[in-house]
């Protein structure tokens, strides 16, 4: 039988994920098995779009919490939008 290891806390922080989202200044780029899904720039300006854009992302069902995450942290840095 093989033994599952778990990792400590200190090696968790110390590991280095992929970003799975990226943003090149014009687009959101939401990146996933099939390429990856574009999001224009200026069409997350305001809190409300973005929220929208959440529903909208929601409902995909290749997306991941963390993906949603990074969106939204890109999104409100990028429309200066301050989230506590």
């Amino acid at each position: 039988m093989e033994q599952i290891r778990v990792k400590s806390s200190t090696e968790l922080m110390d590991m280095k994920f992929e970003p799975k989202v990226i943003c090149d200044g014009k687009w959101i780029t939401i990146l996933n098995d099939h390429g990856g899904y574009d999001i224009e720039l200026s069409r997350c300006n305001t809190a409300q779009s973005i929220l929208a854009w959440v529903a909208h992302l929601s409902e995909k069902i290749w997306i991941e919490t963390q993906m949603i995450n990074e969106f939204v942290k890109i999104a409100t840095k990028k429309a200066g939008i301050k989230i506590y």
